[in-house]
């Protein structure tokens, strides 16, 4: 691939910025040492490689007509394994199982126990069962508030069974550290933030700290080193009450899961048996998420072995939930006639007044397709019906 064909590309932006970052941080009086090191990180053989091109074909939806195994409707069609998911971690009838599910970016990995854990606090708050019934761990504090808003857009807004009378009846918090101005824009309720414009901003959880600990969420969203110090302190004890005698608490998820291995690992793990001695569980259902650590692991028996040390809980075979693609045959089904035209190098080799990605793309399509396309569902439409991306998935053998 030519330089200057990459060159308004996101690697290359990221490249820019790793070189810029690298000599900042390092500096040498000898000559030698910094030649080495340039050499290192900008040479043909040195540190940074790429763009790499990886293709995957399209994850495989759920079957026409499947069955649901929820009693709330999914906001949209299934992927397969979002399927399979939902059955594993279904409370609808019958106990939740452990599960794992290493599915490939992209994949609705959240979707996957967002909306069966969901699904079982919304039966229970309406048996009146109050208490946190699922918690939701993340390595670090910056994933969590990413996810906030996903989780208080589905309670809010896809999830048409929990609104009574348009206030939620399954509510999710947040509990990460705080600083004075996260505390001065805490949120005593879920909903979404309003500009200074007037107009709608972003979906938001319950993250005032008096207001979690005057009626504790349904589903709690923290980390594992803020998790430690809410069984710590005897403060945070409101936390944990229940309307039964017992704990509702029915889900632990360690999201990104790959990431609690080695030291950290084994705080997690024994944080996860506190947790349950604390609150008495026998009877917890635990998930993991990672769309790398199938790989990693080498194996089914591995992957299992790993996560039964980590949770303290029987995994098996039947835990792991991976991804299912569309054959080559099914990725291009829809297609009825292939684009076979090649640009001349002229023309994708050297864009002119490219100052932002959006160009770039405009003048690539003008002059493979002969069209200016931009919106990203028609471009992929138009990919796809270009013969190119045949060949090269067939030629990858990509599954």
């Amino acid at each position: 691939m030519k330089e200057n064909l990459i060159a308004p590309s996101l690697s290359n932006h990221i490249e820019k910025n790793v070189k810029g970052y690298l000599n900042a941080t390092f500096n040498f009086r000898d000559e030698n040492y910094e030649k080495a090191f340039n050499n290192f990180i900008s040479g043909e053989n040195g540190i940074l490689k790429g763009p790499f091109i990886d293709i995957k074909r399209p994850f495989k939806q759920a079957a026409p007509g499947f069955k649901n195994p929820l009693e709330i409707e999914p906001p949209f069609p299934p992927f397969e394994h979002q399927l399979k998911a939902f059955t594993n971690l279904s409370s609808n009838g019958k106990a939740p199982q452990n599960t794992l599910v290493v599915t490939g970016t992209g994949s609705g990995k959240t979707e996957c126990f967002l909306i069966p854990v969901s699904d079982h606090c919304l039966r229970q708050k309406n048996k009146n069962i109050k208490g946190i019934k699922a918690i939701i761990l993340y390595p670090m504090n910056a994933l969590a508030t990413d996810q906030a808003g996903r989780f208080s857009e589905f309670l809010l807004k896809d999830m048409k069974e929990n609104l009574v009378n348009g206030s939620p009846t399954v509510t999710a918090g947040l509990f990460v550290g705080e600083d004075i101005e996260e505390k001065r824009k805490a949120h005593r309720s879920m909903g979404m933030s309003v500009d200074e414009d007037g107009k709608g901003g972003n979906f938001h959880l319950i993250d005032d700290r008096e207001a979690l600990h005057e009626n504790p969420p349904d589903i709690l969203l923290t980390n594992y080193k803020m998790l430690d110090y809410l069984l710590m302190k005897p403060e945070h004890e409101s936390l944990w009450q229940s309307s039964g005698d017992k704990s509702c608490l029915q889900y632990l998820v360690l999201d990104e899961m790959h990431t609690f291995d080695g030291a950290q690992g084994s705080d997690v793990a024994l944080l996860i048996r506190r947790l349950k001695s604390k609150l008495g569980l026998d009877n917890l259902t635990c998930v993991g998420t990672s769309a790398t650590l199938l790989g990693e692991m080498g194996g089914d028996e591995v992957l299992t072995t790993f996560a039964t040390r980590l949770f303290g809980e029987t995994f098996t075979k039947t835990s792991i939930i991976p991804e299912t693609r569309l054959t080559l045959e099914e990725t291009f089904q829809d297609v009825k006639s292939f684009n076979d035209f090649i640009p001349n190098d002229q023309d994708i080799s050297k864009p002119k007044n490219i100052e932002n990605i959006s160009d770039y793309i405009i003048q690539s399509t003008k002059a493979w397709f002969n069209e200016e396309v931009s919106a990203p569902i028609e471009l992929g439409d138009k990919i796809k019906s270009h013969r190119l991306l045949y060949t090269i998935l067939n030629e990858l053998n990509n599954k």
